[in-house]
């Protein structure tokens, strides 16, 4: 029996970490204007693994940062950037995503163009100096149909954070 086979939903992604067929690194990016500030001055705020990720954080109206690529994208290449962004303390809307896929869906679609599900969270949350926080999901179902959840972590405080407003949309690739 296939690996695949074992698991009742996950993400290509997922399949080639678990494989350890793809190399992972991280990146760390200061979102911010002018000097070079200490890291207890900042927020931080970074992605887990390789199935729920940051897409975009806006402030004021503006994207002030936005992914390159998608994991699923960097994963059929072979590489996944884990991504770290750091931010004044402040308001901010942040948006990141869960693959989810059945292993007949991706499949069938092909290695090189794969066909998934995807959840997209956007959150207004305020961000504290010094806190490190962390995009994390998990998918217990089939295609983000049963239980899929999306939330950021306070991993300073060891808990979830707590957002002013939030929105979630399913979407396919």
């Amino acid at each position: 029996m296939r690996l695949a086979q074992h698991f009742r939903s996950f993400s290509p992604a997922t399949a080639f970490v678990l494989c350890a067929c793809i190399s992972s690194s991280s990146a760390s990016f200061d979102a911010y204007q002018g000097e070079r500030k200490p890291d207890n001055e900042l927020a931080l705020i970074a992605e887990r693994d390789p199935t729920a990720g940051l897409e975009t954080i806006s402030k004021d109206g503006a994207v002030i940062w936005k992914r390159e690529a998608s994991y699923a994208e960097q994963s059929v290449k072979g590489s996944v950037n884990r991504q770290q962004v750091k931010l004044t303390p402040g308001r901010y809307k942040i948006a990141s995503l869960l693959w989810c896929a059945s292993d007949y869906a991706y499949e069938t679609s092909g290695f090189k163009n794969p066909n998934y599900l995807g959840i997209r969270h956007t959150d207004d949350v305020e961000l504290v100096a010094g806190h490190a926080y962390e995009i994390r999901g998990e998918n217990v179902g089939y295609l983000c149909l049963d239980g899929a959840r999306l939330w950021i972590e306070d991993t300073t405080e060891g808990k979830r954070l707590q957002t002013i407003s939030s929105s979630e949309q399913t979407f396919s690739r």
